[in-house]
């Protein structure tokens, strides 16, 4: 399975849920998709759990790769 998840959403933020995802028992792939595209926004992403960090706007090309993992 995997999740698409953005870091800025209504009422919570995404690295919380990314923290959360990963205490899931089942396994789960993290794509971060957001807007959000410095570098510490992209590390802070990596050390939440996410298994791939994207930018917005991006390509379907660079997300393919991500996905198939």
């Amino acid at each position: 399975m995997a999740v698409l998840l953005d870091r800025t959403l209504p009422g919570t933020d995404g690295l919380r849920v990314c923290k959360e995802l990963q205490n899931d028992p089942r396994t789960i792939s993290i794509i971060m998709l957001t807007a959000l595209s410095g570098e510490s926004d992209v590390v802070s992403g990596l050390k939440e759990g996410a298994d791939d960090y994207m930018s917005k706007p991006f390509s379907l090309k660079v997300m393919e790769p991500s996905v198939k993992s």
